[in-house]
């Protein structure tokens, strides 16, 4: 979260609410990526991290690019959003 205030894309992985809070469920320009989890044991492999990561470190303007999605995705975290969810 602390990123996504400073409107910085972010890596997840798939689990629990993480693709929601950058919006790649339903967003066309997702906050960042999501690393799948694999194999039984749902662990996000080095190499798959490791490829996440370089995407930004080979394409700094990507990186740049997701900055408006990021701040978009970090605005679901204000506190009156989160109390309106929850009085939903």
């Amino acid at each position: 979260i602390e990123f996504l205030a400073q409107s910085k894309p972010v890596i997840v992985s798939d689990i629990g609410m993480c693709p929601w809070a950058i919006d790649a469920e339903c967003d066309a320009n997702p906050a960042g990526f999501v690393v799948p989890r694999e194999g039984e044991a749902g662990t996000v492999s080095a190499r798959s991290l490791a490829a996440a990561m370089r995407r930004f470190v080979d394409d700094p303007d990507l990186a740049k690019s997701l900055e408006p999605a990021a701040r978009r995705a970090f605005e679901k975290f204000d506190f009156g959003s989160m109390m309106d969810r929850y009085t939903a």
